[in-house]
């Protein structure tokens, strides 16, 4: 969308400051009130990532203690309902062994990048996930089912 304006008024002199002020104005008015709508229509194209209800990010157990307050660099993603828990892994890992517990259960399985999906009915209430990476850092979060 291209926009042109003459810098001339009607009878061919040229527009003073203060009518360029004015239009200036009035196009980031104009600008402003359709980037909403650029943008929604824009996010009603993309599809969700995930059904899941509950999200949770899984970060590394600290190994060092050079850097006690130094965040974590990678982790992974979980998005999980009551019947299943899906993993977004980040780059350079392709499988993660997944450890997930209560009081009363346990559940292990893994999963890679091909299939990023576990089934973890029969667990209830908050539990503990481990993953342990095939480059062998360790990942924990909790649920709450």
């Amino acid at each position: 969308m291209w926009i042109i304006i003459d810098l001339t008024n009607f009878v061919g002199e040229p527009i003073n400051y203060l009518n360029m002020k004015t239009i200036q104005i009035f196009l980031v008015i104009i600008l402003t009130l359709l980037f909403p709508v650029f943008t929604s229509a824009d996010s009603k194209d993309r599809p969700k990532t995930s059904t899941k209800s509950k999200e949770v990010i899984l970060t590394p157990i600290k190994t060092t203690h050079n850097r006690p307050n130094a965040p974590a660099r990678i982790f992974i993603h979980c998005a999980y309902s009551d019947s299943e828990i899906e993993f977004t892994l980040p780059d350079g890992i392709v499988s993660v062994s997944v450890i997930i517990y209560n009081e009363e259960e346990n559940l292990a399985d893994i999963v890679t990048s091909e299939n990023p999906v576990m089934e973890i009915s029969g667990l209830t209430g908050e539990c503990t996930i481990e993953c342990t990476a095939d480059t062998g850092t360790t990942f924990y979060g909790m649920l709450e089912l």
